[in-house]
């Protein structure tokens, strides 16, 4: 339909040509001022929005604008309303693009570009504030850059339509309760809805409209504006650090974007002169540090700890890469980031302390990093600064060109193929002439279709209301505002809108690491296969693992970050070993921290009543132990007094033993008289033991080893050098699978090898054990299943169904008490898995495997 303001002319001035856009209180029109000839632009008011108060805030911009006589605000040189009640304000014609189309179309500017553009863009804010009017809606869109005669260019501010002199109220329509600007570039007290709105909040858009242009996208995103807004009044943006920027140089201006963009007003720069003259030293390397703290604000100074590649003397980046991956666990994405040649901001708003041992610890890897001051986020300023009357200059300026708003403009034509675009050069943005606010509702024209128009939009508004509740993302951000905004309710450690990291320590390098890298992977496999799913009530799962290399004191040392309140995770799953559980498992308890599913048997994990925080899937080494006891006594007839114990010298090694002594007891064996030997951690220095049990005065017929795969490997070809002929046998901790190829690595038949196993044949057509050969093909091709890697799985499998009955507002507590109510689980594996009040322990059965002339593993019966 032909619109039918087209062609009509207005006050015998102006003559509309075309529609070039369709704004939210108006249309916008390409016009011809019939006196000068010139082509300008018309706004022009809806005709069911011409009430006094409406046009009163429309005629503002154009009051406003006559008022700022600067060369970056674009000019309105009329207004008024015509005798048939047409509104309108006529304004320059610019040939160009918006902020927003040319950093899209780059994918981000140099830092050269934005000082270009933040130069302009703060001469014309500072100019409206020196004037005492707020903008109150900057944003890339409201950025024009045009051509203004030949090869010049300028940046230029539009769109004056919802700012306001400090001195006058809000109109009507502005105090609605509706918010006034753009979701990620208003500031947070216009979310709020304060009344006393000032220049500061002009401030923030700064800031937010910098950070679009060094990133290329917008400072917060979100599927709504609702959710935009509430990330908006819970965190500052993602630090430049961790944003691909488009120019490495832009990283200085960080602490810049995170002083504007405070949540509170009065931790903001208090006028654009400081604000831009802070950029300008930034910029020109005056300031290395961000802004100092005020000793006037009473509170303890903060620091980040910044990487930027530096090595210590004789490390190379390959070596470091490694120490980086051994010792703190980082993945190879992680360790590429490290070594960007960007800066990296590592942690933030730490003690000095805090600080220092980042600094140490990034040493001992090879290293050097820095430690830095934040700055001032908590002194008061209760008015806004003064406003001095000019701006510094920087010299480090490159102009937008011509052919980068070509390039944009370019890309709006591939962009939008279906809608006919008129062929002149006039390449303004709609919505950045003509976006007044988020809402403003529209009256209803025709009063006679009221009733119908009122039945539609009811039944519109409910079935969008029940689509918009059904669809899983923006029901949980309405949820979570309401759990964690509304209600206060504290959110997790290790618990964000998207993701839940759960934490890991175990053996990724020493004696145990075969064991730490296929539980890891088993736990991994079946994370991978719930996040591809959709994950858990809308977050995927993570797992952060750390390794310890089987040290009580690595490990130890990884709770430091692990259970740190804003990095670390919400639980531990998965870890590897007695003795290293024996070191954390106190902080852990303390700190109220779930532990699941430890890959020990050991009874430190086993108390009774049990620890609220402790759960173990596995067979307890009591009981794998008291197995292996009765297959050889009843099955074999092998005399309980023939039956030594060959174990490793610490907490796990003692746990085992005190098992087999336990087991040998019920038997009429006393403690004392059964033959022990031992060796030491993290070693394969078996000699004595082997001296030991090969005696010619020990009449020995069977060994239950407790040890890992290397020592035991060792043990036994030591063993049948000595010309022992007896029966071996290992509980579950060994590895199997790695203890079947160290054996072939050093030439040593494994044949009659007994081993116990707390999860069935990895090779079985068991339900649950077929889901787990898919998932880890699927996920990791070039992993060969092992009983390991299949109880990470079991594992991951039994604790994600704990976070799915704990809801999405989930915490420890009621975790802990999803984990309790499960009850005959069934995996499919063989045994259901059950806890309860009293009972931590998911399982006690143990079943049995045997290592034939192929290095294969036959199925034993144990009992049960």
């Amino acid at each position: 339909m032909t619109d039918p303001l087209i062609g009509k002319i207005l006050k015998d001035a102006y003559q509309i040509q075309r529609v070039l856009a369709d704004g939210g209180m108006g249309m916008v029109y390409i016009a011809e001022q019939l006196s000068l000839g010139r082509q300008v632009v018309l706004k022009v008011l809806r005709p069911n929005l011409v009430d006094d108060d409406f046009a009163e805030l429309f005629l503002r911009e154009a009051r406003i604008n006559s008022q700022l006589n600067h060369p970056n605000v674009v000019s309105v040189f009329d207004f008024g309303k015509t005798d048939d009640d047409i509104v309108f304000l006529a304004m320059e014609y610019l040939d160009g693009q918006t902020i927003g189309d040319i950093v899209k179309a780059q994918g981000g500017l140099s830092l050269a570009k934005c000082l270009w553009v933040m130069e302009q863009v703060c001469s014309s804010v500072h100019a409206a504030h020196k004037m005492h009017i707020v903008h109150r809606d900057i944003k890339p869109n409201n950025i024009m850059v045009s051509s203004v005669s030949g090869d010049t260019v300028v940046a230029k501010i539009l769109d004056f339509g919802i700012s306001k002199p400090l001195e006058e109220r809000d109109l009507k329509h502005t105090r609605m309760g509706t918010v006034m600007g753009t979701p990620g570039y208003i500031a947070p007290e216009q979310i709020s809805g304060e009344q006393d709105i000032d220049t500061r909040a002009d401030i923030y858009a700064l800031g937010a409209v910098l950070y679009f242009m060094l990133t290329g996208r917008a400072p917060y995103e979100g599927n709504s504006g609702e959710v935009i807004m509430h990330k908006q009044l819970s965190a500052l943006p993602e630090p430049l650090s961790q944003s691909d920027v488009k120019d490495s140089d832009a990283i200085v201006l960080q602490p810049v974007i995170e002083k504007a963009m405070q949540l509170g007003r009065e931790q903001r720069y208090q006028d654009v002169n400081s604000f831009w003259t802070d950029i300008t030293e930034y910029a020109r390397g005056e300031k290395s540090k961000p802004i100092q703290k005020s000793t006037a604000a009473g509170e303890a100074t903060r620091y980040y700890f910044v990487y930027r590649g530096e090595l210590a003397q004789g490390v190379s980046q390959q070596q470091a890469s490694l120490n980086f991956h051994k010792n703190f666990g980082y993945s190879s994405k992680q360790i590429a980031k490290l070594f960007s040649g960007k800066p990296i901001v590592v942690r933030k708003n730490i003690s000095y302390e805090k600080a220092n041992a980042i600094a140490e610890k990034f040493k001992l890897q090879g290293a050097i990093g820095k430690i830095e001051e934040m700055q001032d986020a908590t002194r008061i300023v209760t008015r806004p600064g003064k406003i001095t009357s000019t701006l510094p200059s920087v010299s480090r300026l490159e102009a937008i060109s011509l052919a980068d708003i070509k390039a944009a403009a370019d890309k709006l034509e591939l962009e939008q193929p279906g809608f006919e675009r008129d062929e002149s050069p006039s390449k303004i943005n709609a919505q950045s002439i003509s976006n007044v606010s988020l809402s403003i509702a529209n009256k209803t024209s025709t009063q006679s279709n009221f009733a119908r128009n009122l039945v539609v939009t009811l039944a519109i508004v409910t079935i969008i209301s029940a689509s918009v509740w059904l669809y899983m993302p923006w029901r949980y951000q309405m949820l979570d505002f309401y759990h964690y905004s509304i209600l206060e309710n504290p959110i997790p450690r290790g618990v964000t809108s998207e993701r839940i990291d759960i934490g890991m320590s175990a053996a990724f390098s020493g004696s145990a690491r075969e064991i730490g890298h296929s539980m890891r992977t088993g736990i991994n496999a079946y994370f991978q296969y719930i996040n591809q799913q959709g994950g858990i009530h809308g977050r995927q799962i993570k797992l952060v693992e750390l390794d310890d290399g089987y040290e009580p004191q690595r490990a130890l040392a990884n709770m430091d970050s692990l259970l740190d309140p804003q990095l670390g995770a919400f639980a531990l799953l998965g870890n590897v070993g007695t003795p290293t559980a024996k070191a954390i498992l106190p902080v852990l308890l303390d700190n109220k921290t779930i532990v699941f599913g430890t890959f020990s048997g050991s009874s430190i994990l086993r108390n009774n009543p049990p620890d609220r925080y402790v759960f173990n899937y596995r067979a307890s080494y009591a009981d794998e132990t008291s197995a292996l006891i009765d297959y050889y006594t009843n099955e074999l007839e092998i005399p309980a007094s023939r039956i030594a114990i060959f174990f490793q010298n610490d907490s796990y090694g003692l746990a085992g033993v005190h098992g087999v002594e336990t087991a040998l007891h019920k038997k009429g064996i006393s403690h004392d008289s059964i033959v022990k030997a031992s060796y030491e951690r993290n070693t394969a220095q078996v000699s004595d033991a082997v001296e030991l049990l090969s005696a010619p005065e020990q009449s020995i017929d069977a060994i239950v080893m407790v040890s890992t795969y290397a020592a035991s490997a060792e043990f036994i070809k030591q063993m049948q050098l000595k010309g022992y002929q007896g029966k071996f046998a290992n509980v579950s901790f060994v590895g199997s699978t790695a203890l079947v190829e160290r054996l072939q690595e050093i030439g040593v038949s494994g044949n009659d090898v007994l081993i116990s196993q707390v999860v069935p044949p990895f090779n079985s057509y068991a339900t649950g054990v077929l889901k787990y050969r898919e998932h880890l093909n699927a996920y990791f091709p070039g992993e060969k299943p092992n009983f390991i890697s299949l109880e990470g799985y079991i594992v991951a499998q039994i604790f994600c169904e704990a976070l799915i009955r704990a809801g999405r507002h989930l915490d420890t507590e009621i975790v802990v008490e999803a984990l309790e109510s499960i009850k005959d689980f069934d995996l499919g594996i063989g045994s259901p898995v059950s806890f309860s009040l009293s009972n931590h322990q998911g399982s006690h059965r143990v079943w049995g495997t045997k290592i034939d002339t192929e290095g294969n593993f036959e199925l034993v019966e144990l009992r049960e």
